[in-house]
């Protein structure tokens, strides 16, 4: 692990804190995930990436690339993949290669922050950019890429809690993760949220949680 890695510097802290109130306001019923995520800084990464232990992983640079609306929308992606348990179910499917499960991970997740006029950097993955219908689940895009047999986009690296390549970066010990019951307390919680937001049966909140949200939290 790169030996600048660690705490975020003060400014840093503060465009990470700026970012988070941000991702919070944008979607609120995410609240109990967005906080209990640790931030790891470390340069070099590329990108924003997790870990299965709810580690998130920081490259610094992008706090300067990016717009704090960008890095918001990163962070509520990057918690996507954590509630949805993407590394997890991916255990349940060997035959998919870490790339092609990451990339299906995030048309699951970016159909949604899409359409929630949620910002992403660059141009993220999305199931139209793959050719496909919005509201399939993960597993459902990853069995399609592999019948299609078609190049898939770059590596979008969201790292092993995504299911996807675990990155050098990644802490091989227990320092700020979760256990597997915090987890699941914090799938729980964030759940019970969303369903409230959603409003019983589909009440008149319901139009604010994305479809796929409101699904993940049906089924927890």
């Amino acid at each position: 692990m790169n030996r600048d890695a660690g705490t975020l510097r003060e400014d840093e802290q503060v465009t990470f804190r700026a970012a988070r109130l941000l991702a919070l306001d944008r979607m609120p019923y995410l609240a109990a995930a967005l906080l209990e995520v640790t931030p790891v800084r470390s340069p070099g990464l590329g990108t924003f990436a997790v870990d299965a232990r709810w580690r998130l992983y920081l490259d610094p640079v992008r706090f300067v690339d990016w717009t704090i609306e960008e890095i918001a929308g990163v962070l509520l992606h990057e918690v996507g993949h954590l509630l949805r348990d993407h590394h997890d179910r991916h255990t349940e499917h060997p035959e998919v290669p870490p790339l092609v499960w990451n990339i299906a991970g995030d048309a699951e997740i970016n159909d949604d922050l899409i359409t929630a006029g949620v910002p992403l950097p660059g141009q993220p993955i999305t199931p139209t950019l793959l050719g496909m219908p919005d509201g399939w689940v993960v597993e459902r895009y990853a069995a399609q890429l592999l019948a299609d047999a078609a190049e898939v986009p770059a590596d979008p690296g969201c790292g092993s809690g995504a299911g996807g390549t675990a990155h050098d970066a990644e802490l091989d010990d227990e320092r700020g993760g979760r256990s597997g019951l915090e987890v699941e307390l914090i799938r729980r919680t964030v759940a019970e949220a969303v369903r409230d937001a959603a409003g019983a049966a589909g009440g008149a909140q319901a139009g604010a949680v994305p479809a796929g949200v409101r699904r993940w939290a049906e089924q927890e």
